[in-house]
């Protein structure tokens, strides 16, 4: 155990007692307070685990996108339809999600495809238009429009990834860990 004394301004004397690793007395915390402790190590090691791993999931998919805007080749393809999937939102509102399907000849096979286009894109395509879209020749079933590839294989791109997967993470475990706490670390009612 170390000691430290402090003198003030007018002689009065302070000691500070300490054991050399500094840690408190872990007798004088409650189960709840044990409980949560326990609780906050285990989601530590958990979050320690998975971040590394989403990360890492997010650089992958950003060599991915590299080597297919390196390997892919421009083709036209031919509008068969566009559709309106709509679906329940944020607090009730309905949401729409367009869709183009197109049919195009890769080498000497003919592929169809579906693809999410914006709402202007959607109310300017007609069946039969023309349509430019990309595919990777290594593995021709690959396949996107030019701008989105090029937006996801931007460093732009990979840090939007690495920002929304981390957030994603922390913001799922935090609302469980929240959840936990306040189940099963409460003060009993006195």
């Amino acid at each position: 155990m170390q000691t430290l004394n402090i003198t003030m301004n007018q002689g009065v004397t302070m000691e500070i007692s300490a054991g050399n690793n500094m840690e408190y007395d872990e007798m004088s915390l409650s189960k709840a307070q044990m409980r949560k402790k326990k609780l906050r190590r285990i989601f530590v090691i958990i979050l320690a685990i998975l971040i590394p791993l989403f990360l890492l999931g997010s650089v992958s998919l950003y060599f991915e996108d590299k080597e297919f805007l390196d390997n892919h080749q421009e083709i036209s393809a031919k509008v068969l339809s566009t559709s309106i999937d709509t679906y329940e939102g944020r607090k009730g509102r309905e949401t729409n999600a367009y869709r183009v399907k197109y049919e195009a000849t890769i080498g000497n096979k003919v592929a169809v495809g579906k693809l999410p286009i914006s709402s202007f894109q959607y109310s300017s395509l007609k069946s039969g238009d023309s349509l430019e879209i990309v595919f990777n020749e290594n593995n021709p079933k690959q396949h996107d429009f030019l701008n989105n590839l090029e937006a996801r294989a931007s460093i732009q791109g990979l840090v939007g990834n690495l920002f929304s997967s981390l957030s994603g993470v922390l913001i799922f475990f935090g609302m469980i860990y929240f959840f936990l706490t306040k189940l099963f670390c409460r003060e009993p009612k006195k």
